[in-house]
């Protein structure tokens, strides 16, 4: 969906396995989007929020706002993605309920240094994720870009557990970081105001509890813990 508002998509079933860059529900430059109780089998995003690619989405700065993702599960590909074409803006994100522990990245923000644009309030709470990426990339970066790096600020994640784990398509299981916070070396650019809050990391069968942060700034963690790999003895 481009230049849209209002859509709502229930009770669905996305397959694109195999395809590249088979993406399954993108809003694009869209408003008051929902979708919900739907299973994601993708050969890349199951749901891809952008807001248009420099320079086109620097000119029409369209952004997309007030996206709701919820009770949905991705069975394989890469997740939820917010980026990485947001030159327009992306802002009034909210995820809760859905269960991304088949896919690949989990919940991943991304853009690259030169995209411009930002994403702003994206608040998390109450799902299963292999992990949770928010970070620059050097993809899709064709075009004239911004003269500054876009902005990732104001973000909420609530009573999450992250495996520290994925599944690497026929490869099975690898391990991963739970989390990686790394945004852009520019000074006033960092990932800024963040909260998490209630979070178990890792998983019973494996996986790890690392944090990687880089460039970030007024980070708050509460009530983190972790998963108990192996029983406790009893006496």
């Amino acid at each position: 969906m481009i230049y849209s508002d209002a859509v709502v998509t229930n009770a669905c079933q996305f397959h694109s396995e195999g395809v590249w860059n088979g993406d399954g529900w993108d809003p694009d430059s869209s408003t008051n989007c929902t979708v919900f109780d739907c299973n994601f089998y993708t050969g890349d995003d199951s749901v891809a929020i952008k807001s248009g690619k420099n320079p086109e989405g620097n000119r029409i700065n369209r952004p997309s706002r007030h996206i709701r993702i919820f009770g949905c599960r991705s069975v394989c590909g890469h997740g939820i993605a917010i980026g990485s074409e947001i030159s327009g803006g992306i802002e009034d994100v909210c995820i809760w309920d859905c269960d991304l522990s088949g896919s690949r990245y989990g919940i991943e923000i991304k853009a690259t240094k030169k995209r411009g644009g930002y994403v702003r309030e994206v608040h998390v709470r109450d799902c299963v994720i292999p992990r949770l990426m928010i970070h620059s990339v050097d993809y899709n970066d064709d075009g004239a870009g911004s003269e500054v790096p876009p902005v990732f600020e104001n973000y909420s994640f609530e009573r999450l557990h992250i495996q520290g784990r994925y599944m690497d398509g026929g490869e099975g299981w690898r391990n991963c970081n739970a989390m990686e916070l790394c945004r852009f070396d520019e000074p006033g650019y960092e990932l800024k105001q963040i909260v998490f809050r209630e979070i178990m990391l890792g998983n019973e069968e494996g996986g790890k509890e690392g944090i990687v942060m880089r460039y970030c700034k007024g980070v708050v963690f509460e009530d983190i813990g972790a998963v108990m790999k192996e029983p406790l003895q009893k006496n």
